[in-house]
């Protein structure tokens, strides 16, 4: 299985031909799935043929052996359970030797990293295409939200630096949940919308929201939005990366400074987009060099602690309060 960088993975879907073979992704990252459904479509003129239940391999192999008797086998997208079990996969492995060859056309298996360890190359046909991709690295993210803001005609055709502008709009608005930022750009290619604009409607809280709180020095708002991201199904760790990506933009801010003690140069120079300078002029109040030191000592075990807790917007929100707002 080979592990492929996030942003090449998404290209990879976006520009197939989608020939006849067997693709296997695993990723923790639902938007794979949906560019898939959607390049299939776009690109074959056949809407693709979908399983998703805890039988899903077995039913996609009762349709490869029935359907090809009475019509044309569609591209076939099947989505492989968390839960399922080692013994269940020695089962569904044996299915899989029984795929129709030469392949009448695409089939992609998509599951999530739990699974990475019970997959081994021999479990699916020969010449098969294994991947898996963690979460995008903070310099990918830009990569992989750039390739999404570009499979939008309207959107593509307005150039690189549209392109680069509208990138960091999305990074500053919905951090490192692409499926977010896809729908975005959708509803602005769709209703010819500006970024901004493509706000309206939305008034659900996002990782950035939190990150207003602590920019403004304000315990209470902190707790409050941690608690709303929850309800809204912001996962922490998304949280933790928009988190990431504001300090990192304090700091490049602070560099400028040291240079030329102008803040709108300084903003200038570290290429700050408008909308997020009045949060970091609020930060730059508040933070010093020693917090976000201890912010980005602490941060790997906070991430890791977060996977085990209970309620693990409340445990961050502690977590982020002794580290700011003590």
């Amino acid at each position: 299985m080979n592990r492929i960088d996030a942003s090449k993975l998404i290209t990879s879907l976006l520009n197939s031909n989608f020939n006849p073979s067997v693709t296997l992704v695993v990723s923790d990252m639902p938007i794979l799935e949906k560019i898939a459904r959607e390049s299939i479509e776009k690109n074959t003129n056949k809407k693709p043929k979908i399983f998703q239940d805890k039988n899903a391999i077995e039913s996609m192999m009762t349709y490869l052996s029935a359907g090809s008797m009475f019509e044309e086998v569609l591209p076939c997208i099947v989505e492989i359970p968390e839960k399922i079990t080692n013994k269940k996969w020695s089962e569904e492995k044996k299915l899989l030797k029984n795929i129709p060859t030469p392949f009448e056309n695409c089939i992609y298996f998509f599951a999530p990293m739990a699974l990475k360890s019970i997959f081994k190359s021999d479990d699916f046909p020969k010449n098969s295409n294994l991947f898996f991709s963690y979460e995008p690295s903070a310099q990918d993210l830009l990569l992989c939200i750039k390739n999404l803001c570009s499979r939008y005609m309207t959107l593509a055709k307005n150039g690189e630096n549209f392109l680069n502008e509208i990138t960091r709009l999305a990074v500053e608005y919905y951090s490192n949940d692409l499926y977010s930022c896809d729908a975005h750009f959708s509803r602005m290619e769709n209703g010819k919308l500006s970024f901004h604009d493509a706000l309206s409607g939305q008034p659900e809280i996002n990782a950035f929201h939190l990150v207003d709180a602590i920019a403004q020095n304000n315990p209470y708002l902190l707790e409050l939005r941690l608690s709303q991201c929850g309800d809204c199904g912001v996962e922490p760790s998304g949280i933790l990366m928009a988190l990431v990506y504001f300090l990192k933009q304090v700091i490049s801010t602070l560099a400028a400074l040291e240079k030329n003690n102008n803040l709108k140069q300084a903003f200038d120079s570290a290429h700050i987009p408008y909308p997020a300078q009045a949060r970091i002029q609020l930060g730059l109040k508040h933070l010093n060099t020693e917090k976000i030191k201890l912010f980005f000592t602490k941060a790997s075990t906070i991430e890791m602690n977060l996977r085990i807790q209970k309620n693990p917007h409340e445990y961050l929100a502690i977590e982020l309060m002794q580290i700011f707002l003590k």
